[in-house]
């Protein structure tokens, strides 16, 4: 039973990562590049699956330069505080219209595996033990504190330990099949 959903939680994880590693090498942007409205595209699907219709409209002038120039302006900041840094970025992220906090989390996140994770309500209800569906930037950054800090415990990276916390809540649900 613990190899199968030890073998459930890679084949998700793979899942996960593939959006990043499935593109051609000519696709894939390294930091400080934007992102294509294709791949931008294809994490929104990811990210809100069957509730994308409800904010389609506000992001209808997304154009794929605005796009990749907003993204690529995320990408590319620095900044000597981790904290600082991730807020800047997902404030520059959710200033297109119709892109919030959690689809901002999850386009860093696909992007830095190695510093963000996506936030969503089940890694929140796991983490602080209280349910909650919407999400601030200052609600994305205390998240981030409490990820860093398990992550740097477990020496592993944000991005796998934001999964392994959602995958728990998925198990405490019902919700992993074991086939």
């Amino acid at each position: 039973m613990q190899c199968d959903l030890r073998a459930q939680l890679f084949k998700k994880l793979d899942t996960r990562r593939r959006l990043e590693q499935d593109r051609p090498t000519e696709e894939r942007h390294p930091p400080g590049t934007g992102l294509s409205k294709k791949l931008f595209d294809r994490i929104l699907e990811w990210k809100l699956r069957g509730q994308r219709g409800r904010t389609e409209q506000r992001r209808s002038s997304l154009t794929p330069q605005v796009v990749a120039v907003v993204t690529e302006c995320a990408f590319s900041l620095h900044h000597p505080s981790r904290a600082e840094l991730a807020g800047l970025r997902l404030r520059v992220l959710s200033s297109m219209p119709g892109i919030g906090t959690g689809v901002a989390s999850a386009i860093l996140a696909l992007s830095f595996p190695d510093m963000y994770g996506v936030v969503d309500f089940r890694v929140w209800e796991v983490i602080f033990q209280e349910r909650k569906t919407a999400f601030t930037p200052a609600d994305y950054l205390t998240y981030l504190s409490e990820l860093w800090r398990c992550a740097e415990h477990l020496n592993l990276e944000p991005q796998f330990v934001d999964f392994l916390t959602w995958m728990y809540w998925e198990s405490r649900k019902g919700r992993l099949t074991t086939a």
